[in-house]
């Protein structure tokens, strides 16, 4: 938390004015800029010791306040909750309105809740505290855990679950980021861990937890006039817009004390704290050097926002070049004027404050692209389990003995006096086979290439036979050429790319996200393969969504950088120009030329594309298997990656090896076939696993539950808000015209 800014804030005589003219039931005006109006609030709470409540022009805004407030003193924010919103909202619901209740925090809310009714204070459920060695039986935790809103669980993965087995209770406590683990001896709490609900591992040992409420029966009665007095002071981001907004009798604050961030309100008191906005852009670097140094010389402690380590890095490397001394934040620090201090600490918004010659800066000012921002971290609910697939009728499945046959399900025949069940298997020419379930090993489900389907064997044909034989034939002078293009890939001297270029770092430190501990570690070990001279032959094995893109797209950056040139192979023409997007976007600054082969180019067009490849002038290649034709001759080539590699068959895949033994490859798979998971696992291909999904990666939350219209009517609004699309589904032809009526 940023707080050692409040105290150089404190001194100010004009917060110190305002903080006792606050004392006193006047309406105040203060002209704010939008980037400092959380540092003000932060402020007027510190040197007030008031219960602030702030009061925004709608909940998402709220929302975003409280956020930056946190950052300097604590908030919560007080969400405008709807019937069907999860348990996490519902919680933070019933937070906020216990901080209003306490007033030990800034609450932040929007104008929304002022005409809705709420919670009377009475009925706030209370949150439990759980600590070592406290005495409380496993069976009294769980009735106390239901009475708050929590569901029992085989296993806990989302929030507002807890579960039980032996003397442990696992806890999945709603306002915080990990579930807790419980653990008892006799009636009394001996360990309290957090842990990873993926592995199941504990990560730290807690003395105590708060186990927050989630649910509530009662009917919202109240009003935000029950919960006001004389120790709250009330802030409007603009009393104009939310008195203009409000439809409803504002006359209750009338003797508050009133502190409004604009200067638009009539017959209030004006008061200008001085604040001030930047006057450069993100990536004006000449300017941001002018800008310190201008500072600098005027004796100002200069607050600078940098997360990720890698622009934190390449900024001190800057700032060594522009010769400015810097400092990193730390505890015992002594901070004298002037003084660039680089924190961590995440800064919403810039703003300078010439009185007291502060300036703080968010790195989303100095760098173009940032992180993208994310709502709380919330489980994946991402479980790994393992399942098989019954038969069905009509399936196809084979016969070891006597080929593509059709389920025609399990029959009971009396042999002998003994009944058995047998697996009925229809053949051409109508004939039947019944295998016994005892001998249904040699009966496996049909899986072949593509849509169209198998002919139906013979029971009284020798095809099946030779079929068998020729494929053998095939899979061993297959399996020959194989062995004899690794062993020629293993022996030969492939391509040394370069280390890391500051090119290649500003690229990933450009990347949108931050990068989970699989992604990078798979990165290092691509980087560490195209470093090598030994050919690449990578596989990198990740759920969809998990990054295995991002780790393509970096190989293929290093790879372009040593004027070497890639071929990019994925099964379909949509996600060639979904690659062809993603990969234009991030190389953009660069000077790569990336094209993309696909249905929707003329055939002049893709044979001038096919020639400028061939003669180097397109750096990056993206394709379906159009890039598997003759014409494609690239004239140095470096790597090829080949995405969704089940979808492709195994002479396609080894006829790009063929291009070049010297070749890297790399190739993606959220589920790689049999065959290439068994040479990954051989040693013949290296292998890299994301395991690790990406952070506040949203569950699928699914409500079930007979139909009510304003159940329906606010969810297709909250959707809609957040700027979502909404598919309805009505199983009517005939009347589906009056139900898009009554939803508009």
């Amino acid at each position: 938390m940023l707080d050692f800014l409040l105290k150089i804030g404190k001194k100010n005589k004009k917060i110190k004015n305002l903080g006792q003219e606050l004392s006193l039931p006047f309406h105040i005006s203060a002209g704010v800029s939008s980037s400092a109006r959380a540092y003000t609030i932060s402020l007027i709470a510190k040197t007030t010791n008031r219960a602030v409540i702030v009061i925004a022009i709608d909940d998402g805004r709220a929302c975003e306040l409280a956020a930056e407030v946190n950052h300097f003193f604590p908030a919560n924010h007080l969400p405008n909750v709807q019937i069907d919103d999860t348990p996490q909202v519902k919680s933070k619901y019933l937070n906020g309105l216990n901080s209003l209740k306490k007033g030990s925090e800034v609450v932040c809310l929007g104008s929304e809740i002022l005409s809705k009714k709420i919670l009377a204070p009475k009925k706030i459920s209370k949150s439990i505290s759980l600590k070592i060695n406290q005495e409380l039986k496993l069976t009294s935790l769980a009735k106390k855990l239901v009475t708050l809103g929590y569901s029992r669980e085989y296993q806990v993965d989302s929030p507002a679950q807890f579960s039980i087995r032996g003397n442990i209770c696992d806890i999945y406590p709603t306002l915080q980021e990990s579930p807790v683990r419980v653990e008892y001896f006799g009636d009394s709490i001996e360990e309290i861990r957090n842990f990873d609900p993926f592995n199941q591992r504990s990560h730290n040992i807690l003395s105590d937890v708060t186990i927050a409420p989630c649910s509530f029966e009662d009917e919202p009665t109240a009003g935000l006039k029950d919960y006001l007095s004389e120790k709250h002071l009330l802030i409007f981001e603009d009393f104009s817009l939310v008195e203009n907004k409000c439809d409803c009798d504002l006359s209750f604050i009338d003797n508050k004390a009133i502190l409004d961030l604009t200067l638009l309100s009539k017959e209030s008191q004006k008061v200008d704290l001085g604040f001030e906005k930047l006057e450069f852009s993100a990536g004006q670097f000449e300017q941001i050097h002018n800008f310190l140094k201008e500072k600098q010389s005027q004796g100002y402690l200069t607050v600078i926002n940098i997360q990720e380590e890698g622009k934190r890095a390449r900024f001190k490397e800057m700032l060594l070049s522009w010769r400015f001394f810097s400092e990193e934040l730390r505890r015992g620090l002594a901070i004298i004027k002037p003084l660039i201090l680089l924190t961590t600490h995440k800064i919403e918004n810039s703003f300078v404050w010439p009185e007291e010659k502060i300036a703080v800066l968010s790195d989303k000012d100095i760098f173009i692209r940032q992180l993208q921002k994310l709502p709380p971290k919330l489980h994946s609910g991402h479980v790994r389990i393992s399942s098989f697939e019954d038969l069905k009728l009509d399936d196809y499945v084979v016969h070891i003995s006597h080929g593509i046959a059709k389920y025609e399900g399990l029959e009971t025949r009396e042999i002998d006096n003994v009944k058995r069940e047998y697996l009925k298997l229809g053949y051409a020419g109508r004939d039947k086979l019944l295998v016994p379930v005892s001998e249904m090993d040699r009966v496996s489900r049909y899986i072949g290439a593509g849509e169209k389907e198998p002919q139906i064997s013979k029971l009284d044909s020798n095809k099946w036979n030779l079929t068998k034989k020729k494929v053998k034939k095939s899979v061993r002078k297959l399996a020959v050429n194989l062995l004899e293009l690794f062993a020629r890939r293993n022996q030969a001297k492939g391509l040394k790319f370069s280390k890391d270029t500051p090119w290649q770092r500003q690229l990933e430190d450009d990347f949108p996200f931050e990068e989970t501990e699989g992604q990078m570690s798979a990165i290092d070990e691509v980087k560490h393969d195209l470093e090598q001279y030994k050919p690449m032959d990578r596989l990198i094995c990740g759920d969809v969504g998990y990054g295995k893109t991002e780790v393509a797209l970096r190989a293929a950056f290093k790879v372009v950088q040593d004027s070497k040139q890639v071929l990019f192979l994925v099964p379909t023409t949509i996600l060639a120009q979904q690659h062809y997007k993603t990969l234009t976007s991030r190389l953009n600054p660069y000077p790569v030329i990336i094209q993309v082969l696909s249905r929707f180019k003329s055939k002049s067009e893709q044979q001038k594309i096919a020639n400028d490849f061939n003669h180097g002038k397109v750096d990056i290649l993206i394709g379906t298997h159009r890039l598997l034709q003759k014409d494609i001759k690239p004239k140095s080539l470096g790597l090829i990656v080949v995405d969704e590699e089940q979808r492709f068959g195994v002479n396609h895949k080894e006829k790009l090896k063929t291009l070049k033994t010297d070749v890297d490859i790399l190739t993606l798979s959220a589920t790689p076939i049999p065959r290439t998971l068994q040479m990954a696992l051989s040693g013949i291909r290296d292998l890299s696993v994301i395991e690790t999904p990406p952070d506040n990666r949203h569950p699928v939350i699914t409500h079930v539950g007979p139909y009510k219209s304003e159940l329906a009517v606010n969810s297709i609004k909250k959707e809609l808000k957040r700027g979502g699309q909404v598919f309805y589904l009505y199983n009517e032809v005939q009347s589906i015209d009056s139900v898009v009526d009554k939803l508009r």
